[in-house]
């Protein structure tokens, strides 16, 4: 929980260049994630978009969830994604102070 965080993020963002991308993995089988992470994003004034990728067979390739965060610029209107969505903005924010993992289950 500590590393989806807005402190947490905070510090990616010191790390990042300006013209950088935060890419989390939020895949998972009991938990929401995304709407977490783009709820932080939007904290800090940040564009999100949200990236399904459906599995292939033929590529090997497994269904995983991504949310992208754009350190600086807003990403551009060419780039395929959900933007930030109703659940996000329910979603609570995470601090290193709080956090609910009740009603991040799915």
């Amino acid at each position: 929980m500590h590393l989806l965080s807005r402190e947490a993020f905070e510090v990616y963002f010191r790390h990042l260049r300006t013209d950088g991308v935060l890419a989390l993995h939020v895949s998972n089988t009991a938990l929401a994630l995304a709407p977490i992470a783009e709820r932080l994003a939007a904290s800090l004034q940040r564009d999100s978009r949200h990236i399904h990728a459906s599995d292939d067979r033929r590529t090997a390739r497994s269904e995983s969830d991504w949310v992208l965060v754009s350190s600086g610029a807003p990403f551009p209107a060419t780039l395929s994604g959900q933007k930030r969505g109703e659940a996000s903005q329910r979603a609570s924010l995470w601090t290193d102070d709080y956090s609910n993992l009740f009603q991040a289950l799915k």
